[in-house]
C-alpha cells in the first residue's frame, strides 16, 4: 500500500505485522543523516582521518581518496569500503583513539532535528512498548525519549523475552553521553570488528537470528552496499525464494532495488529518490500517524472512499483495497456505521478492474467505450496491454500479480485458512471450504450492500457466490426492514435461484442416459432423468448495453440492472423412448411445461408469454424443438403427444382434458394444435375453437396456428359449429383498449378482413358471400390491403433474410434537376415491411448518369456539394466505365467547387480516383495533374487534426482515409512498375508522394504509414530518396515516427540487409518502449531475425540483443522467447542450432530478470524445446526463481498427444521444478501432481531427495 502517490509501496504483510507488534525497525546511518545531518560513512571516515591527523600518505587516507573519486554505480552502489579504512586506521592509531574520534565526529548539533527519529520511534511502539534496533552509535533515539532503555554489546537483551526486550538496541555499540568515547565493550567499526560480530564469533548474527525467529525486520536508512548490511546478510546466509522476513527500503528503480537485495534473501521496497528522500520520509510520517491512531486512519480513508472509487487516485484506491485485504480492515468495513459504497466491489474484484472496455447505449445513442481500468485500477496494478486492432474481441486477461481481495490471499493463509476452495465469488465447485474471517467480514459488507443496484450488477457477473454470502443476502431479503427496491430485490431472488439450479452438461448426461438404457434397459427413474435434461432454468446476466455502473450517477441507475430470462436446455441429440414409457414421459414433460410457465411468469411478473408458431408450413419439414423460448418445449410436447395418440388414445384424451381451459398461452396453443391435428373428435375440436377467449381467438399470439387449425378441420366440423364460428368471425373482435371510436372500428374491421380473406383463399367455404362481405368491410378499414390478408398467417419464427436494394430511379426521372436531390433524400430510406433499402439516386447515377451529374452541377452552382449524393454518384459501379467526356466533366465540376466543399467530399473523390486509376494513366491521363493539384490544395487548406496516436493504429486509419486511396492511385502509375534495384523513381512520381507527405497533421501520418508498408520496395528501387525523406522519420519519435513504424510493422517482412542496418537504431529504440502487443511480436521477430542472420556478419550482435533484452519489458522478452521457441521446435530449421548459443551468450543474467513471471516463461520455453530441453534447463536454471500461480505447459503442443516432459526428460524436469516450486505449495501451478507422479515412477528421479521434499510440500 502507498501512503503517497510517489512513495514506496509498503507490503500489506508488513503493515499488518507492525500493527501486531511483530516488526522490528532496523535503523542505519541514513536515519541520522536525514534530519539530524550526521555524516555518512565516507564523510565520517574523512572526519576521523582529519581529527586523528592521519599521515598524508597513509594507506587509510589514500584508500579513501581513491574510493570517493569514483561515482556510485547504478545497481552497485558506492565503492567506499569504510570498514577497511577504519581497519587501516586501527593499525595506525590506538583503537580507543579511533573510537573516540568516531564519537566526536558524530556529535549532533545542539538543535539537531530529531523528527526522523521520532517518526521511527512511533512506528516501533506498539501498545506502549518500544522495540527498535540500530547500528548507529549516536544516542539520538534516546534524546527523543529519555525514558527509553538502551542496550549495547555485549549486554544485549534476549529478543524472545518480552520482559527483557524493549527499548533501543545499539547492535554495533554506542557512544557515551558526552560523545567522547565508546560506551560499550564492542564498537563495530573496522573490518576486524565486523568479522568478529558476524563471522568468527558471530554474536551479532546470533542476535539477529533470534530476532528473526519471532519478528519481521524492516531495514531503514541502509544501502545494500553499506558495510553493516554486507556483513549482516553474509552472516545470515539467506537464499532467494525463501519466505521473506526481511524487508529493506531502497532508493532507485524497482529492478535496481531487486538486484541489490533480493539475492540476499531480503525483499526490497523501492522508492524514487530522484527528487530527494522526501517521499520516503513523508511515507514513514504517514505510517507513523497510522501507528499512533489506527482507528482515525481507517476512518479517514473510509470517509474519503464514501463517494466511490472514481473520485480517488490509484494509490488512494490502493489504501481501500489494503483495508479490505487485512482482517482488521475488513472487520471495520463490516461494522462501519455507514456501509462502504458498493462500487468498491468493482475495485476488490480484479476481473472487474481488468474488464474489457465495451460500448454502451443511452437509448439509441451509442456511447464511447468506458474503460473500467482507468476508474478502478490500483497503484500497483500492471497496465493492461493496448487494444489490438487485429483482434477487437480479445478479452483482457487478469495478470497473475493483480490482487483480488475477494479470494484467499497470503495474509489469510497465515491464519490457517485452506489454500483453495475459499473465495467470496467463483464457480460453485470451489466453495467446499469455510471462508476465513476476513472474507466472512467482506460477506457481511456485501450483505449491507444488497440495496445497491451496483452490488446486484456486480453479482450478476459472477458464476456464483459462497454459500455464506448467499445466506447473508437471503436474510436481508427475508427479515430486514430496509429491503432493496422491488426491481433489485427481484433481481437478487432470480440470481440466487439461478445459482442454486446448477446443471451438468446436458450432452454428457444424455450420453450417460443412452448408455445406461442400452446396457440396463429403460426404467421410470431413467425416464425422469431424461426429462430432467429438458427442465427449464433461470438465467441472470447484466442487462445488455447499459452503461458501466461508474457512469450511473450522472442520470441514475437503469431500471433493469440485470436481465432475467428462462433457458430451455436440450441435448444435441435426443433419445428414442420405447412405446411403453411414452405415457410416463408425457407426464414428465408436462411438468416441464408447468415449470416453464411458472418461471416465465416469475421473470415477467405477468401471465403474458411470447410464443412463436408451433405449426409448420404446408409441405415444410416439421419444426425443430430448439425453437426460441418456450415454443421449443411446446413443439417437443406436441411430438410426444402425437406418439401417445398412436399408442394410447385414452391416455391422450385424459391428457388433453387435463389442460387448464383458462390458460391463454401454452395450453391454449396446445388445445388449438390438438383440435387442428385431429387428436380430438370434430365436435371436441369445435368446442375448443368456440371456447377460446376473445383475446386468444383474435389476438396475434395464436393467429397463425388457429387459422391453420380452422382450415384443416373446417370440413369435418358440424353445420352448427361452422355457423357459430362464422358468426364469431363476422361479429367478434379483440378486446381492444382504444377509446377513439374511429380507430377501434378500423382495427376490428382489419382483423375480420385478414382472417376472412386468408380462410377464403385457403379454400374454406362459408355460408355467405365472402367476397361481397370483404368488399363491404373495406369501407371501415380503407388502409387494409390484400397483402395484409395474404400474410396474416405467415410464420413469426425468427428468420435471417437479406435486405434487398431498390435503386430504381423512376421517381427522379421526370422532375426538374433542382428537385432531384431533395426528392432522393425523401425516398431513400429502409422499408422495413418489404425489407428493402431504397437508393434512387444511386440508381440514377448508374442508369442516367448525365441526369444525376446535372443534379450535382445544379447544386454546385449554389455552393452545395452534399456528401451523400457525391458518394452515391462517384462510387457507383459504372463510374470506371464512363465515357472520357464524363470523366473530364466530373473533374471539371470538382475543380469548380470551393476548397472547403472539395475537402468535405475528399473521401468519395479519392475513392473514385482509385476506382479509375488505370484510366488516369491511359485515356484520362490529362485529368490527373489538375485534379490531383486541386484536391491536394483543398486538403492542405483544411483544418489539421493532431493525435499523438489513434486508439487502434495509423494503418487502420489510413486505409479508411482519402490519403490511403490517393496513395493507391500513385502506386498504380506504370512509370513506377518493373524498375530495377537502385535506378530510382521518376521525379513526377516521387513528387506526388511528397505532396502526400506535405499534408498537415494526421493526413501526413496516413501517408507515412502507407509508405512504411512499402518501405522495403521503396528502399530497393530508390535508396537515395528513401534515405532523404523516410529514414530520418524512422529514427525519430512522436506521431510521425509512430506512423511510419506502424506501416513497417504492418507489412511484417524482415527488411533487407542494407535497410535493416538503417532501421536498426529505431527498431531497438521501439523494442524498449511500450508498444502494442502485435507490434512487440513483430519487433521481436525482426530483432531475433537480425541476430540469427549470417554468422560472419549478423545484423544484430550478441551484445546489441543482450542490451535490448536488458532494457525491454517482460512483454517483449516473452515475445522474443516465443519466436525463439519456434526455432527450437522446428527440427528442419537451420536456425535451431542457435538456441543454445542464445542462452549461452545473449540471455541476460541480470537479477532484474529473475522474476516469477519471467521464470515461468523461461520454464515453458524449456518444457517445449524437445530434445534440447536438458541443455536449455542447464543454461537457464540459475536464472529462475520460484513462481507463483503461474501456468506450466507440460503439453506444449496443446493437443494432449505429446509426451510429458517428466516422462521423456525426468532429470531435467526435476531440476526445473526444484527451482520453480517454492515452499508454499498453494501457489504451485496446475498439473504439478501429474508431473510429480511421473517423476516418482522414473528410475532417474524416484530416489532423488529433492523429489521427496517436493512431495512433502505438496502433501502439506
Amino acid at each position: 500500500m502507498r501512503f503517497l502517490a510517489d512513495g514506496p509501496d509498503i507490503p500489506d504483510e508488513l503493515l499488518v505485522a507492525r500493527d501486531a507488534g511483530r516488526v522490528i525497525l532496523f535503523c542505519g546511518a541514513g536515519v541520522s543523516q536525514a534530519e539530524a545531518k550526521l555524516p555518512n560513512f565516507a564523510d565520517l571516515a574523512n572526519m576521523v582521518i582529519v581529527n586523528l591527523g592521519s599521515a598524508l600518505n597513509s594507506r587509510a587516507r589514500c584508500l579513501l581518496e581513491q574510493a570517493t573519486a569514483l561515482e556510485p554505480l547504478p545497481g552497485v552502489g558506492t565503492l567506499v569500503a569504510t570498514d577497511r579504512i577504519f581497519g587501516l586506521l586501527e593499525q595506525e592509531f590506538e583503537t580507543a583513539d579511533v573510537r573516540g574520534a568516531v564519537a566526536e565526529a558524530i556529535r549532533p548539533e545542539p538543535n539537531a532535528n530529531l523528527d526522523a527519529h521520532r517518526i521511527l520511534l512511533d512506528l516501533a511502539t506498539v501498545r506502549g512498548v518500544t522495540r527498535l534496533v540500530t547500528t548507529n552509535f549516536d544516542l539520538l533515539f534516546e534524546a527523543c525519549n529519555s525514558a527509553l532503555r538502551s542496550y549495547g554489546p555485549p549486554g544485549l537483551p534476549d529478543p524472545t523475552s518480552d520482559r527483557e526486550f524493549h527499548g533501543v538496541v545499539h547492535l554495533h555499540g554506542r557512544v557515551d553521553g558526552a560523545y567522547r568515547q565508546a560506551a560499550d565493550e564492542e564498537f563495530v567499526i573496522s573490518s576486524a570488528d565486523f568479522g568478529r560480530a558476524y563471522l568468527s564469533i558471530g554474536w551479532a548474527t546470533r542476535f539477529i537470528q533470534s530476532l528473526l525467529s519471532r519478528f519481521q525486520v524492516l531495514f531503514v536508512g541502509y544501502s545494500a552496499d553499506d558495510p553493516p548490511m554486507q556483513y549482516l546478510l553474509e552472516g545470515l546466509n539467506l537464499r532467494a525464494g525463501a519466505r521473506s522476513r526481511l524487508f529493506a527500503l531502497q532508493s532507485g528503480e524497482q529492478s535496481t532495488a531487486i538486484a541489490l537485495w533480493e539475492h540476499r534473501g531480503v525483499r526490497a521496497i523501492p522508492f524514487d529518490s530522484s527528487r530527494g528522500f522526501g517521499p520516503l520520509w513523508d511515507t514513514l510520517r504517514a505510517w507513523a500517524e497510522r501507528a499512533r491512531d489506527d482507528r482515525k486512519w481507517f476512518e479517514t480513508v473510509l470517509k474519503r472512499a464514501a463517494p466511490g472509487p472514481r473520485y480517488l487516485a490509484p494509490h488512494e484506491r490502493g489504501q481501500v483495497a489494503h483495508i479490505l485485504s487485512i482482517g482488521a480492515g475488513a472487520r471495520r468495513v463490516a461494522l462501519a456505521a455507514e456501509p462502504l459504497n458498493a462500487e468498491w466491489l468493482l475495485v476488490a474484484d480484479a476481473q472487474q478492474r481488468f474488464a474489457t472496455p465495451a460500448p454502451s447505449y443511452r437509448g439509441s445513442e451509442k456511447l464511447a467505450p468506458f474503460d473500467p481500468f482507468e476508474a478502478l485500477c490500483l497503484d500497483n496494478d500492471p497496465l493492461p496491454p493496448p487494444a489490438d486492432p487485429e483482434d477487437t474481441f480479445r478479452r483482457r486477461d487478469v495478470p497473475s500479480e493483480a490482487i483480488d481481495v475477494l479470494q484467499v490471499i497470503a495474509l489469510d493463509r497465515e491464519g490457517g485458512a485452506p489454500r483453495a476452495g475459499a473465495s467470496v465469488r467463483g464457480p460453485p465447485d470451489r466453495f467446499y471450504a469455510e471462508l476465513p474471517p476476513r472474507l466472512a467480514d467482506i460477506c457481511l459488507w456485501l450483505r449491507r450492500s444488497v440495496n445497491s443496484p451496483v452490488a446486484l450488477w456486480w453479482a450478476a457477473h459472477q458464476p456464483g457466490l459462497h454459500p455464506s454470502a448467499i445466506d447473508n443476502i437471503q436474510r436481508v431479503l427475508l427479515h430486514e426492514s430496509e429491503q432493496p427496491s422491488s426491481s433489485v430485490k427481484h433481481g437478487w431472488r432470480m440470481l440466487i435461484a439461478t445459482w442454486a439450479d446448477r446443471r451438468v452438461d446436458v450432452d454428457r448426461r444424455r450420453y450417460e442416459i443412452a448408455r445406461r438404457a442400452t446396457r440396463e434397459g429403460w426404467t421410470y427413474s431413467l425416464v425422469r432423468e431424461f426429462a430432467e435434461l429438458y427442465r427449464p432454468q433461470l438465467t441472470v446476466k447484466p442487462s445488455l448495453g447499459i452503461p458501466h455502473p461508474l457512469t450511473w450517477s450522472e442520470e441514475g441507475h437503469p431500471d433493469q440492472v440485470v436481465s432475467v430470462d428462462v433457458d430451455f436446455p436440450r441435448p444435441y441429440e435426443g433419445v428414442s423412448l420405447p412405446d411403453e414409457f411414452v405415457p410416463y414421459a408425457v407426464d414428465c414433460f408436462r411438468v416441464n411445461l408447468d415449470t416453464a410457465i411458472a418461471l416465465e411468469q416469475d421473470v415477467s411478473g405477468t401471465e403474458r408469454l411470447y410464443l412463436q408458431t408451433s405449426r409448420e408450413s404446408d409441405g415444410a419439414p416439421e419444426l425443430s424443438d430448439d425453437t426460441y423460448g418456450i415454443t421449443g418445449p411446446i413443439i417437443r410436447f406436441q411430438k410426444l403427444m402425437t406418439r401417445l395418440a398412436g399408442i394410447d388414445p385414452e391416455a391422450t384424451w385424459r391428457q388433453i382434458h387435463s389442460w387448464p381451459s383458462r390458460d391463454e398461452y401454452v395450453f391454449a396453443r396446445l388445445r388449438i394444435w390438438a383440435a387442428g391435428a385431429g387428436l380430438v373428435t370434430p365436435d371436441e375440436a369445435g368446442q375448443i375453437f368456440l371456447s377460446l377467449s376473445d383475446r386468444t381467438f383474435w389476438g396475434s399470439v395464436h393467429e397463425r396456428d388457429l387459422l391453420y387449425a380452422l382450415r384443416d378441420r373446417w370440413v369435418a366440423l358440424s353445420h352448427d359449429t361452422r355457423e357459430a364460428l362464422e358468426k364469431r368471425l363476422l361479429t367478434g373482435s379483440f378486446p381492444w383498449d382504444i377509446e377513439l371510436p374511429r380507430e377501434l372500428e378500423e382495427a376490428i374491421a382489419h382483423d375480420r378482413l385478414s382472417r376472412l380473406h386468408w380462410l377464403s383463399s385457403q379454400g374454406v367455404s362459408f355460408s355467405f358471400d365472402a367476397t361481397a362481405l370483404i368488399q363491404s368491410l373495406r369501407t371501415a378499414a380503407p388502409r387494409w390491403t390484400e397483402h395484409a390478408g395474404d400474410t396474416v398467417a405467415d410464420s413469426n419464427d425468427p428468420a435471417t433474410f437479406w435486405v434487398g436494394t431498390d435503386s430504381r430511379p423512376d421517381a427522379l426521372l421526370v422532375m426538374p434537376l433542382s428537385e432531384i436531390l431533395r426528392r432522393a433524400q425523401e425516398v431513400g430510406k429502409l422499408d422495413i415491411e418489404t425489407k428493402t433499402e431504397r437508393e434512387p439516386f444511386r440508381g440514377l447515377a448508374v442508369q442516367r448518369p448525365a441526369r444525376a451529374f446535372g443534379a450535382l452541377a445544379h447544386a454546385a452552382r449554389s455552393g452545395n456539394a452534399p456528401r451523400w449524393a457525391w458518394t452515391d454518384f462517384l462510387t457507383a459501379d459504372t463510374r470506371p466505365r464512363d465515357p472520357l467526356r464524363m470523366v473530364r466533366a466530373i473533374a471539371a465540376l470538382l475543380h469548380r467547387l470551393s476548397s472547403a466543399s472539395l475537402c468535405e467530399i475528399a473521401y468519395p473523390v479519392s475513392e473514385w480516383m482509385n476506382a479509375i486509376r488505370d484510366r488516369l494513366y491511359s485515356d484520362a491521363e490529362s485529368v490527373l495533374p489538375g485534379l490531383w493539384g486541386e484536391l491536394l490544395t483543398a486538403m492542405r487548406a483544411s483544418e489539421a487534426t493532431e493525435r499523438s496516436r489513434p486508439p487502434h493504429s495509423w494503418a487502420t486509419d489510413a486505409l479508411n482515409a482519402p490519403v490511403g486511396k490517393l496513395f493507391e492511385v500513385v502506386m498504380k502509375d506504370p512509370a513506377a512498375e518493373g524498375r530495377k534495384a537502385g535506378v530510382g523513381f521518376p521525379p513526377h512520381w516521387t513528387a506526388r508522394l511528397e505532396d502526400l507527405l506535405g499534408l498537415p497533421g494526421d493526413m501526413r501520418r496516413h501517408a507515412l504509414v502507407m509508405l512504411g508498408f512499402q518501405l522495403n520496395w521503396l528502399f530497393t528501387i530508390d535508396p537515395v530518396w528513401t534515405k532523404r525523406l523516410l529514414l530520418p522519420v524512422a529514427v525519430g519519435s512522436g506521431p510521425d515516427g509512430d506512423a511510419l513504424w506502424d506501416g513497417i510493422l504492418w507489412a511484417a517482412p524482415v527488411p533487407p540487409r542494407p535497410l535493416f542496418k538503417s532501421l536498426k537504431a529505431g527498431m531497438i529504440e521501439r523494442a524498449t518502449e511500450r508498444t502494442r502487443r502485435r507490434e512487440k511480436t513483430i519487433l521481436a521477430g525482426f530483432v531475433l531475425a537480425g541476430w540469427g542472420a549470417a554468422a560472419d556478419e549478423p545484423l544484430v550482435t550478441d551484445t546489441e540483443l543482450h542490451e535490448v533484452l536488458i532494457h525491454a519489458d517482460d512483454e517483449f522478452r516473452q515475445q522474443l522467447l516465443w519466436e525463439l521457441g519456434r526455432w527450437s521446435r522446428d527440427a528442419d530449421s537451420d536456425r535451431r542450432h542457435k538456441v543454445i548459443p542464445f542462452f549461452q551468450r545473449v540471455w541476460p543474467k541480470q537479477r532484474a530478470l529473475h522474476t516469477p513471471t519471467m521464470s515461468s516463461h523461461l520454464a515453458n520455453f524449456a518444457l517445449g524445446s524437445g530434445e534440447l530441453m536438458p541443455a536449455v534447463v542447464e543454461l537457464v536454471r540459475l536464472r529462475l526463481v520460484p513462481i507463483r500461480d503461474a501456468h506450466l505447459q507440460f503439453d506444449p503442443r496443446g493437443d494432449g498427444e505429446g509426451d510429458h516432459p517428466a516422462r521423456t526428460y525426468p532429470a531435467a524436469t526435476l531440476e526445473l521444478l526444484w527451482v520453480l516450486l517454492g515452499e508454499d505449495a498453494s501457489s504451485w501451478p496446475y498439473g504439478i501432481d501429474e508431473a510429480l507422479e511421473l517423476l516418482a515412477q522414473a528410475p532417474e528421479t524416484a530416489s532423488d531427495p529433492r523429489l521427496s521434499e517436493l512431495l512433502r510440500r505438496f502433501a502439506d
